[in-house]
């Protein structure tokens, strides 16, 4: 398998070839497969789903937590906060998740994080395409969460950087800016508890020398768990200068 750099590097120029050569030559020399029941898909096929399995995304209808996301167990108000907002305000002013963690949402994520998923970028593309969700920000700049250095060389790639990728293909007019920066190298957040999360990443991040652009910032993640990740990151923006932050993540769980 090639290794970071250079497997971002094959799979930009794959991208490319689809779009001069044609999906079809492509997909005749490197045919996809659906990520979940593993089916050979057709070139008119966008992402990495099949119809099925895509359909089987569980979205975020419009009971949801007006300043985290997060689900509501209930058809509740749409506006209503959660427990935890109201007990804990988050330091972002508001996020959006749009699918769920589990299911078909759950095998994205983790192919994402741990299978190369450089090529999830078409998939986040297609799914804000055919969700009907409508980006609240036009003209925002998307700030992809930053790892450390160290990871980023072992990963090859930032898996919130392809989340923002995607949104940009979607929503061409977005910009991306990369002024934030992971100055710690923490370990992984999955068998953390909320206060250890909390923990783990307490002033992991902090901004460049550069100034702050001025604007509405988008935090982009791959999942919100317990916010602590956006959280740090909100705090490091917010103390260089930033004004109206909002946080987006492809799935909350």
């Amino acid at each position: 398998m090639a290794s970071g750099l250079a497997w971002v590097q094959w799979w930009r120029r794959l991208v490319e070839a689809r779009q001069w050569l044609g999906p079809r030559v492509v997909e005749a020399v490197f045919p996809r497969t659906c990520l979940c029941c593993g089916r050979y898909l057709r070139a008119e096929d966008g992402g990495f789903t099949c119809g099925p399995c895509f359909c089987a995304y569980a979205f975020i209808g419009e009971s949801f937590c007006s300043r985290c996301g997060s689900p509501h167990l209930t058809q509740l108000v749409p506006e209503a906060l959660c427990a935890r907002c109201r007990e804990q305000p988050p330091v972002f002013d508001a996020a959006r998740s749009l699918i769920k963690y589990s299911g078909t949402g759950a095998r994205l994520i983790h192919a994402l994080k741990y299978e190369s998923g450089i090529w999830a970028e078409l998939e986040v593309e297609r799914i804000m395409r055919q969700s009907g969700y409508r980006w609240a920000y036009s003209g925002a700049l998307l700030v992809p969460v930053p790892l450390h250095a160290r990871k980023l060389r072992q990963r090859g790639y930032n898996q919130a950087m392809v989340v923002a990728m995607g949104l940009k293909r979607a929503w061409p007019n977005l910009r991306i800016w990369n002024g934030l920066k992971r100055t710690r190298n923490t370990p992984s957040q999955t068998a953390l508890s909320r206060r250890q999360r909390q923990r783990n990443v307490d002033g992991a991040f902090q901004c460049g020398s550069g100034p702050v652009p001025v604007g509405h910032l988008v935090l982009v993640d791959d999942v919100l768990t317990t916010g602590a990740t956006l959280n740090d990151a909100a705090r490091a923006l917010r103390a260089a200068g930033a004004g109206s932050i909002s946080a987006f993540t492809l799935a909350h769980g």
